[in-house]
């Protein structure tokens, strides 16, 4: 993911090496297709999976405030549960900022957002927000 934040640099013209994160995403509204969202120097920038770029804008703050292992402690799930960061637009984020983690455990599936809420379904976006 170090490509990603370096890539990130260059498109925003920060000093090469400038310190930060990358998290991948899989979006489930196309076909699974994957993005990645970095935070560098002030900025978060979500990068497609050429890393070209799909939006920017600036944040003193990580847009990802529950890690991996936070996500398994909410959801109450064990070690063995399988985890990644998804994004769609729903009830639950319709910023591609915003991604939730979801969390299966055997035949349950919920998801933790980026407040640390944990969702058992995520509804369809509705009008007007």
């Amino acid at each position: 993911m170090g490509d990603a934040v370096a890539t990130a640099c260059s498109l925003l013209g920060l000093p090469a090496g400038a310190p930060g994160t990358a998290h991948e995403v899989r979006r489930l509204d196309r076909d699974g297709e994957r993005y990645t969202i970095v935070h560098v120097a002030g900025h978060v920038v979500c990068l497609d999976a050429k890393g070209a770029l799909m939006s920017s804008g600036v944040s003193s703050r990580s847009p990802i405030g529950v890690s991996r292992d936070e996500a398994l402690t909410l959801a109450m799930a064990g070690d063995e549960a399988r985890v990644e960061l998804v994004w769609w637009p729903s009830a639950a984020s319709m910023a591609m900022t915003d991604p939730l983690w979801r969390v299966v455990s055997g035949a349950r599936t919920q998801f933790v957002d980026q407040r640390g809420r944990v969702l058992q379904g995520v509804g369809p976006k509705r009008p007007g927000g």
